[in-house]
């Protein structure tokens, strides 16, 4: 008899059960592909883009709004480079549609760790926007001298490449309301000053002026961190301020907090603004406060609006609260759904899956052994967990064959199937609850679920008692010879 191959109950783990490479190979795959729509979806735009990491480590903007309608906004704004910058571009945006952007000054300094200039001031000198710039810029990712470093060599398109003004000088995008800034190539930690006005900032009703703006707009390739806004409105010397009443404020966007002032000051602090969102302040105030109004700007808006604008808010903030709701409980089915797939297809390993038998296992005559040894196809498929081999003549038959010899627990390869089923809907599930609903918690639940009952499907074919003690029979047989040889 030659050599067999050990078949104790610890070496299942090498001899794995039914079409089990085709089985590995699906699950592989799909967890494969739901970790790469996982990651794709966290990658952020800029990357995708190529663009570096951008981070605003401190905003401190300050809004003072004249009884024009007219915002005069100063901001300044630390920006670390991860990598060498040389472009800068910042848009304009929540202000009404006939808003214009007038900039007086933008200027940039060298700032260390704690945020405190070191050196001089450099002035940023004004030049006429080239619509070119927009998709140049855009494209290099905040490096555009390393992207165009000879802006008359012609691109690949065979189009000449566009001519970027000088270092130090800003262009205003007046079509975008976008802000650009062409500076020395550098990665210092730099602070940029932008002095603005926003013309027909504010919208004026018959009852109330309303202020949107986005004080911190939404960038795919910059995060913000201790952002502090402040609009001071043209307050009355006789006015007397109640907030939530005179003065009504909201905040949209990253999670942060805002307080409105007796003296007619409100101030938002957004601690933290992720890649791709936004914060926007919300402000009502009495529209009497504006007595300069231009003519134009009297009529661009009829009609009452501080009950509309309360009932949105509402309608804003019940939409965020039911968001929430279902969020929390599509976590609390999903684990429900997740623990009870992950108990029943314990339950089926425990019933169907797991050996209990083997202090009663029949005793096995010589000719029971010899003839499923003597019948190679037959030992192949036993040895083989009842895999099916590709130069198996007949595998139809042996599998009769095999059925009519009691080896397996014909139930279990059943309960396999089933199982590697549903762990494969449950990797998918993950995969939709990341793509669909963005939902992280649940991915990780379906994800690890799926795992966990794609290895109890690995491990759950079992033999009879009959099969046991063949693989007993066998694991002597193995030994003794062995054991001979070693004599020998």
């Amino acid at each position: 008899m030659k050599p067999l191959q050990n078949f104790t109950n610890g070496e299942r783990r090498e001899t794995l059960g039914p079409n089990f490479d085709i089985l590995k190979a699906t699950i592989t795959t799909a967890l494969t592909a739901a970790l790469a729509l996982m990651l794709s979806l966290a990658m952020p735009l800029s990357a995708i883009a190529a663009e570096p990491a951008l981070e605003n480590p401190s905003v401190d903007i300050t809004a003072q709004v004249q009884t024009t309608g007219t915002m005069h906004i100063i901001e300044h704004r630390v920006f670390a480079f991860n990598g060498e910058y040389d472009t800068l571009r910042w848009s304009f945006t929540g202000f009404p549609e006939d808003a214009k952007i007038n900039v007086s000054s933008v200027r940039m300094a060298k700032v260390n760790e704690e945020n405190t200039v070191e050196g001089d001031w450099i002035t940023l000198s004004q030049v006429t926007f080239n619509s070119d710039w927009r998709e140049a810029v855009k494209d290099s990712g905040g490096n555009m001298k390393k992207e165009y470093a000879d802006s008359q060599t012609p691109q690949k398109t065979g189009e000449s490449a566009p001519v970027f003004p000088a270092d130090n000088s800003w262009a205003l995008d007046d079509r975008q309301h976008a802000l650009y800034a062409f500076f020395q190539p550098t990665t210092n930690r730099t602070i940029f000053e932008i002095d603005y006005s926003v013309e027909n900032a504010i919208a004026a009703y018959d009852d109330v002026a309303e202020i949107y703006w986005d004080y911190a707009p939404a960038r795919n390739d910059t995060e913000t961190h201790n952002l502090i806004a402040t609009v001071q409105l043209p307050v009355p010397e006789s006015a007397t301020i109640t907030p939530d009443k005179t003065v009504l404020a909201w905040g949209h966007g990253a999670i942060g907090e805002f307080d409105i002032g007796t003296d007619g000051t409100i101030t938002y602090k957004v601690p933290y603004i992720p890649k791709g969102q936004y914060a926007n302040a919300h402000i009502i105030f009495p529209v009497t406060w504006l007595p300069n109004l231009t003519v134009e700007a009297k009529q661009a808006y009829s009609g009452t609006r501080l009950d509309n604008a309360r009932t949105e808010e509402e309608s804003w903030t019940d939409t965020w609260s039911n968001n929430v709701v279902n969020t929390l409980s599509m976590n609390i089915a999903a684990l429900a759904v997740c623990a009870a797939a992950l108990i029943a297809s314990g339950a089926t390993y425990m019933v169907l899956g797991r050996e209990k038998h083997r202090d009663k296992l029949p005793a096995l005559t010589d000719a029971e052994i010899a003839s499923i040894t003597s019948d190679s196809e037959m030992l192949a498929r036993f040895n083989s967990w009842n895999h099916i081999a590709e130069n198996e003549i007949n595998p139809d038959n042996t599998t009769k064959r095999l059925q009519e010899a009691n080896l397996f627990d014909m139930r279990s390869f059943k309960a396999q199937k089933v199982l590697a089923i549903v762990a494969l809907v449950f990797i998918a599930l993950s995969a939709i609850a990341a793509i669909v609903f963005g939902n992280w918690l649940t991915f990780a639940a379906f994800l690890i679920t799926g795992i966990c009952i794609g290895v109890c499907a690995n491990y759950i074919p079992r033999r009879t008692p009959k099969g046991t003690a063949l693989a007993l029979a066998l694991e002597n047989a193995t030994d003794q010879q062995s054991a001979k040889l070693g004599d020998s």
